[in-house]
């Protein structure tokens, strides 16, 4: 009878043992499922910030009569940078004429580009 109680003493032991194990290991799970959904979602925004990125530096590039070869282009949310150097105001503006063109109206198109005039030789 001793045998017994210790028996069932022990089982109530252990099940209470285990239940405090699951939730530990339900609680890692959602943990580690959150933190994946999180990595998901910025490795989602990186990649759409990207696309857009190089969707206007393609087309800034694509002028005959712009030299891209001085602009960097970013994107941030709802926001794209032009920064870099361009020899013309006239340039500078069609950077930014063209970049608008490239996304939609809910995002900015911010011009940091400098004017630098080139040197006479």
């Amino acid at each position: 009878m001793r045998y017994l109680i210790l028996s069932v003493l022990a089982a109530i032991l252990l099940a209470g043992c285990n239940e405090q194990q699951q939730k530990q290991a339900d609680q890692a799970s959602q943990t580690a499922t959150a933190k994946a959904g999180e990595a998901l979602n910025k490795g989602k925004i990186a990649l759409a910030n990207s696309t857009l990125a190089m969707k206007v530096k393609s087309a800034i590039g694509a002028s005959p009569r712009l030299d891209s070869s001085h602009i960097t282009v970013s994107a941030d949310g709802k926001m794209v940078h032009l920064e870099g150097t361009v020899p013309t105001t006239d340039d500078k503006t069609m950077a930014e004429s063209i970049a608008r063109s490239m996304v939609e109206k809910d995002i900015s198109v911010m011009n940091f580009l400098v004017v630098v005039k080139a040197e006479k030789k």
